[in-house]
This record gives C-alpha cells, structure tokens and sequence, in this order.
C-alpha cells in the first residue's frame, strides 16, 4: 500500500489540473506547507524545460503564475503570512517571465497577441493581490503592493515595446 501512494504522489503531480475553480483562479494543488510542494516544483520545472517556443514559454509562466497567485490567495486565507508573500513574490517572478518569453516572439501579430492575454491575467490578478494584502499583517503589505506594482507596470512596459516595434 505505502509503495503504491509512493508511486502515484508523482503521476499526480504530472497531471494537476490546472481547472478553473471559484473565482477564475486555478486550482493550486499541492500547496506551499505541504512536504511535497518541492517535489510539485521540480515537476512544473521538467514541464518548462519540455516546453519550446517563446510563445508557449510565455503562456507556460503565466499558467504557473496563476498557479503561485491561488496558492498565495489560499495560504493568507490560512493565515500563512509568511508563505502567502513567499507565494507572491515567485507570482511576480513568473510573470516577469512570461513578459520575456513574449518580448522574444517573432511574430509581431503573436507576440501582442500573447502580450494581450498577460495584461488582461495580470489585470484580474491585481483583484486577487489587494484580497491577498488586506489578509496579511501590514508589515507583509509592502511586498504585495510592489507585486501589484510590477504587475501594473510589467503590463505597461509591454505595451510600450509594443508600440516601438510597429
């Protein structure tokens, strides 16, 4: 029995669903105080390595963004301060790669396509960082007022490479 849960704690990492649940956020499976979470990001980083082209990289990190960002909504809800900014801040680091694997599309067409699609995420996630920050203690504010900062602003300086590269 122990041999078999052994076995299919890796199979369900490989297949975590990524479906929308209450709210727009996807399910963020296995969470940030959870023994296995590190086994969780070893998987999602196998994933990436397997994952080609500027254009699915780019929709790759914002899928684990939003990942982050419903983890972090579900940890200040279990007033797991400390893991709720942890949780904000790889958000920001994931979607400041989304940004750059977009940045390194070819395609003009694609690359605001897909540039379109990060601002209008981030946009929604901007809703779910300020009910993140009004759960944390003020002294974790600070850090999810800059990740709604970078992502104002990373959804801003798109546009404006954007507008440089017509």
């Amino acid at each position: 029995m122990k041999e078999r849960t052994v076995a299919l704690v890796p199979v369900m990492l490989l297949v975590l669903p990524f479906a929308y649940a209450q709210g727009g956020m996807p399910d963020p499976g296995m969470l940030p105080d959870s023994p296995f979470y590190s086994l969780k990001l070893f998987v999602e980083s196998i994933g990436t390595t397997f994952t080609f082209g500027a254009e699915a990289r780019a929709e790759r990190a914002l899928e684990l963004a939003e990942v982050r960002l419903a983890e972090a909504q579900v940890m200040a809800d279990m007033d797991k301060d400390d893991l709720a900014v942890k949780a904000v801040a790889d958000y920001e680091a994931k979607i400041e790669e989304a940004h750059e694997n977009a940045a390194d599309i070819e395609d003009a067409e694609k690359r605001a396509e897909v540039t379109d699609r990060i601002e209008a995420a981030t946009s929604a996630h901007i809703d779910v960082l300020n009910e993140v920050k009004l759960k944390v203690p003020a002294s974790a504010r600070a850090a999810i007022e800059g990740a709604i900062d970078a992502s104002m602003k990373g959804g801003e300086s798109a546009t404006d490479e954007d507008d440089e590269s017509e």
